[in-house]
């Protein structure tokens, strides 16, 4: 019955779909405010100010600030993501990508074994198109520092309309093989919150082919009229959509910070040449996905150090003793 009134509704154009389409957005704003103004609430002496940063955020969706950061913290959290990497050791599951078909635009159900990633990275690089590192805040100290810098906290702050806390985070690194596109290699929208931001720092300076973030410049805003039907699009279905040079490869060496709004269309471009190491920090008002799922974790010590009047910031966050 379903699809037949689905049938139904799309000969005349899909109103009952894009009716309820907006529905459902605007029940996500409604309850995006009501957390904004609680968070408002709890902390009503921080004020952020805008900058043109946030301007351009609010404007594009995305933005890249070049030289945002000293190189060597970086290269800190790579070198030990690569020892956890060789030994296969405090990694989320590896998605056995070399048995999955082709345009197959579901979840992986199929995993990597123990004794397969007991082998290390160059073993696995031939199975699967990445690799996760698990609780990267417990597994790499300096990446609780980062996560808490002051410059992020204040501009994500500034775009979000209130103190912003760290909602969730990946560290990942993307190979280079001849396996085909999957899950973030196609466009998507995130349904982390209604609004929020991701931070992202490469690794490892990556070009046109190193598979560079890719956003669709102003999707943020402008969402077309069936967006919802499906989770994940090709680039061929995006170019009838939006303006091929609205379509972004973002480029960017070791130290730089891309900011997007990941409410609009994104993706992970695939890589033809070097390997990617990304990390990725969430900020949000709210726990993300309404709190559908677990916290990530902090210790208790890098908890401490995290400056006062920033503690909110980790909010959402679990703390280890």
């Amino acid at each position: 019955m379903k699809k037949i009134l689905l049938k139904i509704d799309s000969i005349f154009g899909s109103p009952f779909f894009g009716f309820n389409e907006y529905l459902k957005l605007k029940k996500r704003f409604i309850y995006y405010n009501k957390q904004l103004q609680e968070r408002l609430n709890k902390y009503p002496n921080l004020k952020f100010n805008k900058t043109k940063i946030v301007n351009q955020l609010e404007e594009n969706g995305f933005i890249v600030i070049k030289n945002f950061l000293d190189v060597d913290i970086l290269e800190k959290i790579k070198n030990d993501f690569d020892k956890y990497l060789n030994t296969g050791t405090n990694l989320l599951p590896v998605s056995n990508d070399s048995i999955r078909e082709k345009n197959d635009l579901k979840p992986s159900k199929v995993f990597l074994s123990p004794e397969d990633l007991n082998k290390g990275q160059q073993f696995c690089r031939n199975y699967t198109n990445n690799m996760v590192l698990k609780d990267p805040l417990l597994n790499i100290n300096e990446i609780s520092s980062l996560a808490f810098n002051e410059n992020i906290i204040n501009i994500t702050s500034s775009y979000l309309g209130t103190l912003s806390a760290l909602g969730g985070l990946n560290l990942r690194k993307s190979f280079v093989n001849s396996i085909p596109e999957f899950d973030t290699q196609y466009f998507h929208i995130d349904p982390n919150s209604a609004k929020f931001l991701k931070c992202f720092f490469y690794l490892n300076d990556v070009d046109e082919n190193g598979g560079p973030f890719c956003y669709i410049r102003g999707s943020h805003k402008k969402r077309f009229f069936g967006h919802t039907k499906k989770y994940r699009w090709t680039l061929e279905e995006m170019l009838t959509k939006y303006k091929k040079e609205d379509i972004v490869n973002i480029i960017a060496n070791v130290g730089d910070l891309i900011i997007a709004d990941t409410n609009g269309f994104h993706r992970g471009n695939p890589i033809t040449s070097n390997d990617r190491y990304m990390l990725t920090l969430d900020y949000v008002i709210h726990h993300e996905f309404d709190g559908k799922i677990n916290s990530f974790k902090i210790s208790k010590s890098a908890f401490n150090n995290i400056e006062l009047n920033f503690k909110g910031a980790a909010d959402f966050l679990e703390i280890q003793n």
